[in-house]
């Protein structure tokens, strides 16, 4: 298991997750799907893109797994059996109908860091139930201290 939760992306790394994101997001416009929750700011949607792609390619490098820099690739795992989620709030979001591991990672290009991982099931308790923004799609935040520090125990 690596010594420090700090996940340094190389350039070359950096630009992958870049296209990935990029790709992610201009696939969703030319294929006109809607997205979840509306833009606060001109260029939020790209940029959640690409922060979510490079939070996948982070935690790769840091669990040493194989990371293939999916596009359209929905309510599957991320890395491995793992759902990857990007945050800077200090919250970890599981959405209601999710299962398997969950892993958080924060950060900014090209410094990102590991900042926990729970079990789907275990982070379901009423109390992390919220809807933050009133859009109707209520989901858990479970506080990164109660996240576990280890890499998931995970077969693949």
């Amino acid at each position: 298991m690596p010594k420090s939760t700090e996940i340094r992306l190389t350039f070359s790394e950096s630009i992958t997750a870049c296209l990935t994101g990029a790709m992610r997001h201009l696939e969703s416009i030319y294929k006109k799907r809607q997205p979840r929750f509306p833009e606060k700011y001109p260029g939020q949607l790209l940029l959640n893109h690409i922060h979510g792609a490079a939070a996948e390619c982070a935690y790769a490098k840091y669990a040493d797994k194989y990371w293939g820099s999916h596009v359209n690739r929905f309510h599957k795992p991320d890395v491995g059996c793992v759902e990857v989620r990007f945050s800077n709030t200090g919250a970890l979001k599981i959405r209601p109908d999710e299962e398997g591991w969950v892993v958080l990672i924060s950060g900014s290009f090209p410094n990102f860091i590991f900042g926990g991982a729970i079990h789907a099931e275990k982070g379901k308790r009423a109390e992390w139930l919220k809807d933050p923004g009133g859009w109707g799609a209520p989901a858990y935040f479970i506080p990164q201290p109660e996240l576990q520090q280890e890499i998931p125990d995970v077969r693949t």
